[in-house]
Protein backbone atom coordinates (compact mmCIF):
# COMPACT_ATOMS: atom_id res chain seq x y z
CA UNK A 1 0.00 0.00 0.00
CA UNK A 2 1.27 3.43 -0.89
CA UNK A 3 1.93 5.08 2.49
CA UNK A 4 1.40 8.82 2.25
CA UNK A 5 2.13 9.37 5.92
CA UNK A 6 5.71 8.29 5.28
CA UNK A 7 5.94 10.51 2.20
CA UNK A 8 4.05 13.42 3.68
CA UNK A 9 6.86 15.98 3.33
CA UNK A 10 7.13 15.47 -0.40
CA UNK A 11 3.42 15.32 -1.21
CA UNK A 12 1.98 18.30 -3.07
CA UNK A 13 -1.53 19.54 -2.29
CA UNK A 14 -2.73 19.45 -5.87
CA UNK A 15 -6.33 20.74 -5.95
CA UNK A 16 -6.06 24.51 -6.07
CA UNK A 17 -8.66 26.82 -4.54
CA UNK A 18 -11.13 28.47 -6.89
CA UNK A 19 -10.28 32.15 -6.37
CA UNK A 20 -12.79 33.54 -8.87
CA UNK A 21 -15.46 35.97 -7.72
CA UNK A 22 -18.94 34.68 -6.94
CA UNK A 23 -20.15 36.58 -10.00
CA UNK A 24 -17.73 34.68 -12.23
CA UNK A 25 -18.66 31.36 -10.61
CA UNK A 26 -22.31 32.00 -11.43
CA UNK A 27 -21.35 31.98 -15.11
CA UNK A 28 -20.42 28.30 -14.96
CA UNK A 29 -22.81 25.81 -16.49
CA UNK A 30 -24.69 24.73 -13.38
CA UNK A 31 -26.70 21.68 -12.39
CA UNK A 32 -29.57 23.96 -11.26
CA UNK A 33 -29.87 25.25 -14.82
CA UNK A 34 -29.23 22.01 -16.67
CA UNK A 35 -32.24 19.88 -15.72
CA UNK A 36 -31.52 16.47 -17.19
CA UNK A 37 -34.39 14.49 -15.74
CA UNK A 38 -32.06 12.16 -13.85
CA UNK A 39 -33.82 9.51 -11.77
CA UNK A 40 -34.48 9.81 -8.05
CA UNK A 41 -31.72 8.06 -6.14
CA UNK A 42 -32.54 4.83 -4.31
CA UNK A 43 -30.12 4.60 -1.42
CA UNK A 44 -29.27 1.04 -0.42
CA UNK A 45 -26.21 -0.81 0.81
CA UNK A 46 -24.00 -2.34 -1.87
CA UNK A 47 -21.54 -5.14 -1.32
CA UNK A 48 -17.93 -4.20 -2.05
CA UNK A 49 -17.87 -6.75 -4.85
CA UNK A 50 -20.56 -4.69 -6.60
CA UNK A 51 -18.73 -1.36 -6.37
CA UNK A 52 -17.46 0.10 -9.60
CA UNK A 53 -13.70 0.22 -10.01
CA UNK A 54 -11.25 1.50 -12.58
CA UNK A 55 -7.47 1.06 -13.02
CA UNK A 56 -5.57 2.18 -9.92
CA UNK A 57 -3.35 5.25 -10.44
CA UNK A 58 -0.52 6.63 -8.30
CA UNK A 59 0.44 10.31 -8.43
CA UNK A 60 3.59 9.50 -6.42
CA UNK A 61 3.55 12.65 -4.31
CA UNK A 62 3.15 15.04 -7.28
CA UNK A 63 0.49 17.75 -7.37
CA UNK A 64 -1.26 16.07 -10.31
CA UNK A 65 -4.40 14.75 -8.59
CA UNK A 66 -6.71 17.04 -10.61
CA UNK A 67 -5.28 15.86 -13.92
CA UNK A 68 -5.53 12.21 -12.81
CA UNK A 69 -9.16 12.82 -11.85
CA UNK A 70 -9.94 14.37 -15.22
CA UNK A 71 -8.52 11.54 -17.30
CA UNK A 72 -10.44 9.06 -15.16
CA UNK A 73 -13.64 10.99 -15.94
CA UNK A 74 -12.79 10.98 -19.66
CA UNK A 75 -12.05 7.26 -19.57
CA UNK A 76 -15.44 6.62 -17.97
CA UNK A 77 -17.15 8.73 -20.65
CA UNK A 78 -15.53 6.61 -23.33
CA UNK A 79 -16.75 3.50 -21.53
CA UNK A 80 -20.30 4.86 -21.73
CA UNK A 81 -19.96 5.80 -25.41
CA UNK A 82 -18.04 2.79 -26.73
CA UNK A 83 -18.19 0.19 -23.92
CA UNK A 84 -14.42 0.49 -23.62
CA UNK A 85 -12.58 2.17 -20.75
CA UNK A 86 -9.48 3.98 -22.03
CA UNK A 87 -6.50 4.86 -19.82
CA UNK A 88 -5.48 8.41 -20.70
CA UNK A 89 -2.47 10.55 -19.83
CA UNK A 90 -2.75 12.85 -16.82
CA UNK A 91 0.59 14.34 -17.86
CA UNK A 92 -0.94 15.52 -21.14
CA UNK A 93 -3.50 17.51 -19.12
CA UNK A 94 -1.21 18.63 -16.27
CA UNK A 95 1.45 20.12 -18.54
CA UNK A 96 -1.14 22.38 -20.21
CA UNK A 97 -2.23 24.05 -16.94
CA UNK A 98 -2.27 27.83 -16.65
CA UNK A 99 -0.13 27.89 -13.49
CA UNK A 100 3.03 26.42 -15.04
CA UNK A 101 5.95 26.54 -12.62
CA UNK A 102 3.91 25.65 -9.54
CA UNK A 103 2.33 22.39 -8.44
CA UNK A 104 -1.40 21.73 -8.48
CA UNK A 105 -4.21 22.76 -10.78
CA UNK A 106 -7.53 24.62 -10.84
CA UNK A 107 -10.68 22.60 -11.54
CA UNK A 108 -12.13 24.93 -14.17
CA UNK A 109 -8.73 25.13 -15.89
CA UNK A 110 -8.52 21.33 -16.09
CA UNK A 111 -12.07 21.11 -17.41
CA UNK A 112 -11.41 23.61 -20.20
CA UNK A 113 -8.23 21.76 -21.20
CA UNK A 114 -10.20 18.51 -21.46
CA UNK A 115 -12.79 20.25 -23.65
CA UNK A 116 -10.27 22.01 -25.90
CA UNK A 117 -7.45 19.47 -26.11
CA UNK A 118 -8.64 16.19 -24.57
CA UNK A 119 -5.96 13.78 -23.36
CA UNK A 120 -3.81 11.35 -25.29
CA UNK A 121 -3.34 7.68 -24.46
CA UNK A 122 -1.45 6.78 -21.27
CA UNK A 123 0.80 4.52 -23.30
CA UNK A 124 1.88 7.47 -25.49
CA UNK A 125 2.61 9.91 -22.63
CA UNK A 126 3.00 7.82 -19.46
CA UNK A 127 1.86 9.65 -16.32
CA UNK A 128 1.32 6.98 -13.67
CA UNK A 129 3.73 6.92 -10.71
CA UNK A 130 5.53 10.06 -11.88
CA UNK A 131 7.13 12.57 -9.50
CA UNK A 132 6.45 16.30 -9.81
CA UNK A 133 9.57 16.72 -11.96
CA UNK A 134 8.75 13.77 -14.19
CA UNK A 135 5.11 14.66 -14.77
CA UNK A 136 6.08 18.14 -16.00
CA UNK A 137 8.10 16.82 -18.94
CA UNK A 138 6.69 17.45 -22.43
CA UNK A 139 9.56 16.37 -24.70
CA UNK A 140 7.54 13.38 -25.93
CA UNK A 141 4.42 15.35 -26.91
CA UNK A 142 4.26 14.95 -30.68
CA UNK A 143 1.63 16.05 -33.24
CA UNK A 144 0.17 12.59 -33.76
CA UNK A 145 -0.34 12.23 -30.00
CA UNK A 146 -2.19 15.55 -29.90
CA UNK A 147 -4.47 14.40 -32.70
CA UNK A 148 -5.30 11.22 -30.78
CA UNK A 149 -6.00 13.31 -27.64
CA UNK A 150 -8.77 15.23 -29.42
CA UNK A 151 -10.73 12.01 -29.88
CA UNK A 152 -11.32 11.98 -26.12
CA UNK A 153 -12.35 15.61 -25.65
CA UNK A 154 -15.29 16.27 -23.37
CA UNK A 155 -18.17 18.25 -24.84
CA UNK A 156 -18.94 20.40 -21.78
CA UNK A 157 -18.75 20.54 -18.00
CA UNK A 158 -21.35 21.31 -15.36
CA UNK A 159 -20.89 22.60 -11.80
CA UNK A 160 -22.80 20.67 -9.14
CA UNK A 161 -24.15 21.89 -5.78
CA UNK A 162 -22.47 20.48 -2.67
CA UNK A 163 -25.23 17.94 -2.23
CA UNK A 164 -24.71 14.18 -1.96
CA UNK A 165 -28.08 13.39 -3.58
CA UNK A 166 -27.27 15.55 -6.60
CA UNK A 167 -23.94 13.74 -7.01
CA UNK A 168 -25.59 10.33 -6.69
CA UNK A 169 -28.17 11.31 -9.30
CA UNK A 170 -25.37 11.91 -11.81
CA UNK A 171 -23.67 8.65 -10.81
CA UNK A 172 -26.85 6.78 -11.77
CA UNK A 173 -26.15 7.84 -15.39
CA UNK A 174 -22.78 6.08 -15.26
CA UNK A 175 -20.64 9.23 -15.31
CA UNK A 176 -17.95 10.07 -12.78
CA UNK A 177 -18.12 13.22 -10.65
CA UNK A 178 -15.02 15.23 -9.74
CA UNK A 179 -14.87 16.47 -6.11
CA UNK A 180 -12.25 18.57 -4.33
CA UNK A 181 -11.87 17.67 -0.63
CA UNK A 182 -10.04 19.42 2.20
CA UNK A 183 -8.70 17.24 5.02
CA UNK A 184 -5.80 16.40 7.31
CA UNK A 185 -3.63 13.39 6.52
CA UNK A 186 -4.76 11.37 9.57
CA UNK A 187 -8.39 11.93 8.50
CA UNK A 188 -7.88 10.78 4.93
CA UNK A 189 -5.29 8.04 5.22
CA UNK A 190 -7.84 5.32 5.98
CA UNK A 191 -10.47 3.46 3.91
CA UNK A 192 -13.31 5.49 5.46
CA UNK A 193 -12.03 9.04 6.10
CA UNK A 194 -13.35 10.50 9.36
CA UNK A 195 -13.71 14.20 10.08
CA UNK A 196 -11.97 15.73 13.08
CA UNK A 197 -11.84 19.21 14.56
CA UNK A 198 -8.37 19.81 13.10
CA UNK A 199 -7.79 22.45 10.44
CA UNK A 200 -7.36 20.79 7.03
CA UNK A 201 -3.89 21.04 5.52
CA UNK A 202 -4.45 19.21 2.24
CA UNK A 203 -6.63 19.90 -0.80
CA UNK A 204 -7.18 16.86 -3.00
CA UNK A 205 -9.11 15.94 -6.15
CA UNK A 206 -10.96 12.61 -6.48
CA UNK A 207 -13.68 11.06 -8.64
CA UNK A 208 -16.92 9.74 -7.18
CA UNK A 209 -17.70 6.54 -9.08
CA UNK A 210 -20.54 4.91 -7.10
CA UNK A 211 -22.77 5.35 -4.04
CA UNK A 212 -24.07 3.19 -1.20
CA UNK A 213 -25.42 3.21 2.33
CA UNK A 214 -22.67 2.78 4.91
CA UNK A 215 -23.66 2.26 8.56
CA UNK A 216 -27.06 3.76 7.69
CA UNK A 217 -25.48 6.89 6.22
CA UNK A 218 -25.54 8.01 2.60
CA UNK A 219 -22.05 7.57 1.20
CA UNK A 220 -20.06 7.94 -2.00
CA UNK A 221 -17.46 5.50 -3.26
CA UNK A 222 -14.58 7.55 -4.58
CA UNK A 223 -11.41 6.65 -6.41
CA UNK A 224 -8.34 8.83 -6.14
CA UNK A 225 -4.73 8.60 -7.33
CA UNK A 226 -3.06 7.51 -4.09
CA UNK A 227 -2.21 4.06 -5.39
CA UNK A 228 -3.89 1.05 -3.80
CA UNK A 229 -4.59 2.81 -0.48
CA UNK A 230 -8.05 2.27 0.97
CA UNK A 231 -10.10 -0.42 -0.74
CA UNK A 232 -7.79 -1.01 -3.69
CA UNK A 233 -7.74 2.66 -4.60
CA UNK A 234 -11.28 3.42 -3.39
CA UNK A 235 -12.63 5.02 -0.22
CA UNK A 236 -16.03 5.55 1.37
CA UNK A 237 -17.01 9.20 1.87
CA UNK A 238 -20.02 9.57 4.16
CA UNK A 239 -22.57 12.34 4.08
CA UNK A 240 -20.81 13.93 7.08
CA UNK A 241 -18.36 15.52 4.66
CA UNK A 242 -21.19 17.43 3.00
CA UNK A 243 -22.20 19.29 6.14
CA UNK A 244 -21.80 22.93 5.09
CA UNK A 245 -20.54 23.87 8.57
CA UNK A 246 -17.33 21.89 8.08
CA UNK A 247 -16.54 23.41 4.69
CA UNK A 248 -14.56 20.36 3.56
CA UNK A 249 -15.69 20.40 -0.08
CA UNK A 250 -14.72 23.22 -2.43
CA UNK A 251 -15.48 22.05 -5.98
CA UNK A 252 -17.79 19.57 -7.70
CA UNK A 253 -18.24 19.14 -11.45
CA UNK A 254 -18.84 16.53 -14.12
CA UNK A 255 -18.54 16.28 -17.88
CA UNK A 256 -21.72 16.38 -19.94
CA UNK A 257 -22.22 15.57 -23.62
CA UNK A 258 -24.39 18.34 -25.10
CA UNK A 259 -23.55 17.69 -28.74
CA UNK A 260 -26.87 16.29 -29.96
CA UNK A 261 -29.12 19.34 -29.59
CA UNK A 262 -30.07 19.24 -33.27
CA UNK A 263 -31.75 15.81 -33.14
CA UNK A 264 -35.20 17.25 -32.48
CA UNK A 265 -37.32 18.44 -35.37
CA UNK A 266 -38.00 22.18 -35.46
CA UNK A 267 -41.68 21.60 -36.17
CA UNK A 268 -42.01 19.78 -32.86
CA UNK A 269 -41.41 23.05 -30.99
CA UNK A 270 -44.30 25.50 -30.54
CA UNK A 271 -43.30 29.15 -30.87
CA UNK A 272 -43.55 30.77 -27.44
CA UNK A 273 -45.27 34.11 -26.77
CA UNK A 274 -44.08 36.51 -24.09
CA UNK A 275 -43.54 40.20 -23.35
CA UNK A 276 -40.20 40.95 -21.73
CA UNK A 277 -40.29 44.08 -19.54
CA UNK A 278 -37.42 43.46 -17.09
CA UNK A 279 -33.66 43.17 -17.51
CA UNK A 280 -32.40 39.62 -17.12
CA UNK A 281 -28.88 38.59 -16.10
CA UNK A 282 -26.70 35.88 -14.52
CA UNK A 283 -27.84 34.75 -11.08
CA UNK A 284 -31.57 35.42 -11.21
CA UNK A 285 -34.34 32.83 -11.40
CA UNK A 286 -37.94 33.59 -12.39
CA UNK A 287 -40.69 33.05 -14.95
CA UNK A 288 -39.18 35.59 -17.36
CA UNK A 289 -36.02 33.48 -17.56
CA UNK A 290 -38.09 30.37 -18.28
CA UNK A 291 -39.70 32.16 -21.22
CA UNK A 292 -36.34 33.55 -22.33
CA UNK A 293 -34.96 30.00 -22.43
CA UNK A 294 -38.03 28.83 -24.38
CA UNK A 295 -37.57 31.63 -26.92
CA UNK A 296 -33.85 30.93 -27.32
CA UNK A 297 -34.66 27.24 -27.65
CA UNK A 298 -37.05 28.02 -30.51
CA UNK A 299 -34.23 29.88 -32.27
CA UNK A 300 -31.82 26.93 -31.83
CA UNK A 301 -29.69 29.03 -29.49
CA UNK A 302 -30.42 27.09 -26.29
CA UNK A 303 -30.25 23.27 -25.88
CA UNK A 304 -33.70 21.98 -26.79
CA UNK A 305 -33.17 18.73 -24.92
CA UNK A 306 -32.98 20.64 -21.62
CA UNK A 307 -35.88 21.71 -19.44
CA UNK A 308 -36.28 25.49 -19.12
CA UNK A 309 -35.54 25.85 -15.42
CA UNK A 310 -35.70 29.63 -15.09
CA UNK A 311 -32.20 29.81 -13.63
CA UNK A 312 -30.01 32.32 -15.52
CA UNK A 313 -26.54 30.75 -15.53
CA UNK A 314 -23.71 30.10 -17.94
CA UNK A 315 -25.77 28.30 -20.58
CA UNK A 316 -28.36 31.08 -20.75
CA UNK A 317 -25.71 33.79 -20.80
CA UNK A 318 -23.90 32.14 -23.73
CA UNK A 319 -27.22 31.61 -25.53
CA UNK A 320 -28.10 35.30 -25.12
CA UNK A 321 -24.69 36.20 -26.56
CA UNK A 322 -25.49 34.07 -29.61
CA UNK A 323 -28.84 35.89 -29.89
CA UNK A 324 -27.10 39.28 -29.72
CA UNK A 325 -24.59 38.27 -32.39
CA UNK A 326 -27.35 36.88 -34.60
CA UNK A 327 -29.29 40.15 -34.53
CA UNK A 328 -26.38 42.58 -34.41
CA UNK A 329 -26.95 43.75 -30.84
CA UNK A 330 -23.97 45.33 -29.10
CA UNK A 331 -22.24 45.05 -26.73
CA UNK A 332 -22.34 41.25 -26.72
CA UNK A 333 -22.41 40.61 -22.97
CA UNK A 334 -25.10 37.99 -22.47
CA UNK A 335 -27.11 40.55 -20.49
CA UNK A 336 -30.76 41.08 -21.48
CA UNK A 337 -31.13 44.85 -21.42
CA UNK A 338 -33.50 47.25 -23.25
CA UNK A 339 -32.13 46.63 -26.77
CA UNK A 340 -32.15 42.85 -26.41
CA UNK A 341 -35.62 42.94 -24.81
CA UNK A 342 -36.91 45.05 -27.71
CA UNK A 343 -35.74 42.48 -30.25
CA UNK A 344 -37.18 39.59 -28.20
CA UNK A 345 -40.54 41.37 -28.04
CA UNK A 346 -40.49 41.96 -31.82
CA UNK A 347 -40.08 38.22 -32.31
CA UNK A 348 -42.21 36.72 -29.54
CA UNK A 349 -44.77 39.24 -28.20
Amino acid sequence: MFNFLRKRKRFQSGAMEDLRTKEDMLKDFRFEELALGVPIVEWKEKAMADWKQYPVRNQNGAGSCVAHSKVLELGILNLLEENDFISLSARDVYTRRSNQGSAGMHGQDANQICIKDGATLESLMPSDNKTEIEINKVDDRLPHKEVIAKIFRAKNWVALPHDIDAIASILTTGKGVNIFFRFTYPEWNRPVPILSDKNPDCHHSVVAIDFTLYENKKALIIQDSWGSAGYDGRRIITEDWFNIVFGRISWISYFEDLSNWDLLKKEDIVKPKWWFDKDLFVGIQNKDVIMLQDCLKFLDLFPRTQISTGFFGGITRDSVKKFQIKFGIEPVLGYVGPITRKKLNELFA
